[in-house]
């Protein structure tokens, strides 16, 4: 067993389900000579029972099994598994994937190579979409951040699903335990970039495979999660230096105009007027996700337009219900930029989306008034 802890990993790897089939995997991935894996499993389900092959090796000392005696999320979990470790790298994988049996050997080689990094992002890819729901979060870009190590050489964050880090410069850096419905990974590996001044290099080689959430059935509340979790993160200096201003989206624009309602009925526009007012923005949101979805798929499908809709506004709606919640009404209309490129980035950015979106909002108004 080597005993410089430089050549270890401690691979974190937090668990609810403890689905037997898939955590073997993981838990037998062979290691490269000389470099040592101590994994720590931790659930987060007192009521787990754990499957007897991983309690043999926990019995055995070839793991670490902790349960945390209540439910406490994601956040607390992975910082146990942190204290719990010492090794100089610390590996986060999630409990469903399917890793490469390259996996640490890639690691490996990279900290050989550079010792000194922050840490590495790895390849988490997910399967072909077979369905309605799985073309729209991959269309809607739900997972393009997974596997973003295939086309940028570093990063300013990644998902912890397939993620290393340098101990001694993450120091005493931690996940915030009160991020409970996300954005854990982007607030603490930003505040860990930003204060080291290095990013997360790539690793294409380091690859894992993500099954479709929950066997791809509808993630509308994954996708609000992610929404609120984005909206509270926001508050934060080191996030909202990277935030602008933006146009509203759909959810905030009708927000609008339920605020204006009264107003305009005071000023003598008719209730039928301020009734199409609705119908052009959400028209205008619908004619949106179908040219996209026309643009990519080729073909007219309702369902998929639908699918595209609905997540993508079930996030915009998590992001407005928790600053409608915390009461930050100032964070309305911004958005994050999640490249982390430049700080203070100009307002207003558009893609060509927003274009479509606006052209088609003042056409629809030109033809009533």
């Amino acid at each position: 067993m080597p005993a410089d802890l430089t050549k270890q990993v401690d691979i974190i790897i937090p668990s609810f389900r403890m689905e037997e089939h898939l955590l073997m995997q993981i838990l037998n991935l062979p290691s490269p000579a000389g470099f040592r894996a101590n994994y720590i499993l931790i659930c987060d389900n007192p009521q787990v029972k754990v499957p007897p092959a991983i309690q043999s090796l926990a019995d055995e000392g070839s793991i670490r099994l902790l349960v945390n005696e209540v439910n406490k999320g994601p956040s607390y979990t992975r910082n146990r598994g942190i204290e719990e470790g010492n090794s100089q790298w610390i590996l986060f994988l999630d409990d469903d994937i399917v890793p490469s049996r390259d996996l640490l050997s890639a690691y490996s080689m990279a900290i050989e190579s550079h010792p000194e990094s922050l840490g590495f992002v790895g390849v988490t890819e997910f399967p072909e979409p077979f369905n309605d729901v799985t073309n729209a979060l991959d269309l809607n870009g739900a997972v393009g951040f997974f596997k973003m190590s295939r086309f940028k050489k570093e990063q300013a964050w990644a998902p912890t699903a397939n993620l290393m880090l340098n101990r001694s410069l993450l120091g005493d850096r931690r996940f915030r335990e009160e991020l409970t419905l996300g954005g854990e990974d982007v607030e603490l590996l930003t505040r860990n970039s930003q204060d080291n001044g290095k990013r997360y290099l790539s690793l294409p080689d380091a690859v894992v495979c993500h099954p479709w959430w929950n066997e791809g059935k509808s993630q509308v509340r994954r996708m609000f999660r992610y929404g609120y979790g984005n909206a509270t993160i926001l508050q934060l200096p080191h996030i909202r230096t990277y935030s602008c201003l933006d146009f509203s989206t759909t959810i905030e624009t009708l927000f609008g105009l339920v605020l204006l309602t009264p107003f305009m009925l005071i000023g003598g526009i008719h209730f039928g007027t301020v009734l199409t007012f609705f119908v052009i923005v959400l028209a205008a949101e619908l004619i949106t996700n179908a040219a996209r979805s026309i643009t990519v798929s080729q073909k007219v499908s309702p369902a998929l337009i639908w699918q595209m809709m609905l997540h993508k506004n079930a996030q915009e709606f998590g992001f407005f219900w928790a600053l409608l919640r915390q009461r930050r009404f100032s964070s309305m209309c911004r958005m994050i930029d999640f490249s982390f490129r430049k700080a203070h980035p100009s307002p207003f950015r558009l893609n060509r989306w927003k274009i479509v979106k606006l052209i088609v909002t003042a056409v629809l108004l030109l033809l009533l008034l």
